[in-house]
């Protein structure tokens, strides 16, 4: 059933990773310090521009966590086969609409919000649909036309990440290129702007750059990474879930039945077993940075490690999940949350509870911040 969810990721190795990400969030800003960019080169001439589009010195955005709050309790309700689970998944389709809204004018955070609003929105919206509505297979025109859906929107966001990191490529070079050649002039420019900014950005690690409009715009998912970190990321999240859904669709062919031998279950498990891999060690290595670059109180979450542990969490829930319904599928089911399962090989059980352990923090910050703001008025 509803079992299938998962990330995805990509290594700041990469040459793509230099380039720092547009309006990224203060509680994730990182930039500067993927792919090896410096600090010190610009950062004067670069501080004006940064502090002008400060609208707070707190680095928190309620908006994000929110979000990611909404999209996570939308997997529990799914994963559980909640019988309201359409008011979960509506504040998230609100939420991540909203993002879009956000990112209207910001030509670099703009494909991310699309791209994770087909994937969560869309593509998840289309499966979930399905799973709560079985009396569609008895039409195979409704069928075909939902599983069509699903399909699309989850390689939807595929597609707008790969030219986004088509698009970078092209920057880096131009920008390399010292302003001549084919790829320099106003892009180039761009990108030196925005490079220097972030540089500026990572000299006071004590006072992380304020939260923005824009930065939304991915309802922090992986705002203030590299703009090639965070179109990798989305581009395997979506991955992932399109792999499983397909091997639902066979798996449905089937029988249901747990992977076999075959030449196809075995590319299945293979794709998936690789995309988990890089969402866990994704998410681990954005919670080690957030941890790094401290404050690191979960509840006040000034830094972000909340925000990371909850997405790290996540990640490793989907595998769980994931893993429960490809190994041991006969052993799925929704069961009490707060009784021991039937069988210890239960995914679905397993997976909600350490999505709602891994989301405590990320919730408790929120409501503090929803006191803090009722008592000052």
């Amino acid at each position: 059933m509803a079992s299938h969810h998962a990330g995805g990721v990509a290594d700041e190795t990469l040459p793509l990773l230099a380039k720092p990400a547009a309006g990224a969030s203060s509680a994730w800003h990182d930039a500067g310090t993927f792919g090896g960019a410096s600090a010190g080169a610009s950062a004067d001439a670069s501080s004006s521009s940064s502090s002008s589009s400060s609208s707070s010195s707190l680095a928190f955005d309620p908006l994000d966590h929110l979000s990611v709050l909404a999209w996570m309790f939308y997997d529990v309700a799914w994963t559980q086969e909640w019988k309201h689970v359409l008011w979960p998944f509506l504040l998230t389709a609100a939420c991540f609409t909203h993002a879009i809204f956000l990112a209207r004018n910001d030509a670099m955070e703009f494909p991310h919000a699309c791209a994770t609003a087909a994937w969560l929105v869309g593509g998840n919206g289309a499966w979930t649909y399905m799973d709560y509505h079985p009396g569609i297979a008895s039409d195979s025109t409704k069928l075909a036309a939902w599983r069509a859906a699903a399909i699309g929107f989850l390689a939807l966001p595929i597609a707008i990440e790969a030219f986004v990191l088509a698009r970078i490529r092209r920057r880096q070079r131009g920008a390399g290129g010292g302003g001549g050649g084919g790829g320099g002039g106003k892009k180039g420019a761009m990108y030196e702007r925005r490079k220097a900014a972030a540089a500026a950005a990572s000299v006071s690690a004590e006072k992380p750059p304020p939260a923005t409009a824009t930065a939304t715009a991915t309802a922090g998912v992986v705002a203030g990474m590299t703009d090639a970190f965070t179109a990798s990321a989305i581009a395997a999240w979506a991955a992932v879930d399109l792999v499983n859904f397909l091997t639902e669709i066979r798996d449905g062919r089937d029988g249901g039945q747990d992977v076999g031998a075959s030449v196809a279950d075995a590319a299945s498990c293979a794709a998936w077993a690789a995309l988990a891999a890089v969402v866990v060690a994704q998410t681990a290595y954005f919670l080690w940075r957030r941890y790094k670059n401290g404050p690191n109180n979960l509840i006040d979450d000034r830094s972000g490690t909340a925000f990371a542990l909850a997405l790290f969490g996540w990640a490793i829930a989907s595998a769980v999940g994931d893993a429960g319904q490809r190994f041991a599928a006969s052993a799925q089911r929704a069961e009490a949350l707060f009784a021991a399962p039937s069988s210890g090989e239960n995914g679905k059980w397993w997976k909600s509870w350490i999505i709602l352990v891994a989301a405590a923090p990320l919730a408790a910050g929120l409501a503090r911040w929803a006191v803090a703001r009722a008592t000052t008025r």
